[in-house]
């Protein structure tokens, strides 16, 4: 009686694919041929910034930060996604209308350090004969942020309806 075994051979095969960075030859000739999209993309994808917004086009997650990370891979030659820093907003503009009027006027708002570098807010607007400007000052960053943040259109209409008397 003969006894018949079966073999299992695996055979393990690594393909050594990975795309290098485009030459500068290459991107001349894609911007020659009027391509300069992919080589902004292959930018893009090498600083580790790059993104997917939601109908599939890559950006830059610094310019859309809603993007979602592209993940690092090799054969594309992409490297692990970076943190993207905080964004840090310093200025506000509202457009408010005077009351009993039609006329609008800008009001800025900013957080920003005086000269003594003692965190404060800034309000400001440009009527026809003043250009009136609040300075608001705090003990530190985090109550001035807080009452930056919460500012808003309510706010600026009040700050023009209580500087406009003095714009007589």
């Amino acid at each position: 009686m003969t006894t018949a075994t079966s073999k299992t051979i695996i055979i393990s095969l690594k393909l050594n694919l990975k795309a290098m960075p485009l030459t500068k030859a290459e991107r001349e000739r894609l911007i020659a041929a009027g391509r300069p999209d992919l080589v902004e993309i292959d930018e893009i994808n090498a600083s580790g910034y790059a993104g997917v917004l939601p109908n599939g086009n890559i950006v830059d997650r610094r310019k859309h930060p809603a993007a979602v990370a592209v993940q690092r891979n090799s054969i594309f030659n992409i490297p692990s996604p970076k943190k993207l820093l905080p964004v840090h907003i310093f200025a506000k503009i509202f457009q408010v209308t005077v009351p009993g009027s039609d006329e609008l006027h800008q009001v800025l708002v900013q957080r920003k350090r005086d000269e003594e570098g003692q965190p404060v807010i800034t309000l400001s607007c440009q009527l026809s004969n003043v250009a009136p400007t609040v300075l608001l000052g705090y003990d530190d960053d985090t109550v001035r942020d807080a009452y930056f943040e919460k500012y808003g259109e309510a706010e600026a209409q009040e700050f023009i309806t209580n500087v406009l008397p003095y714009n007589e």
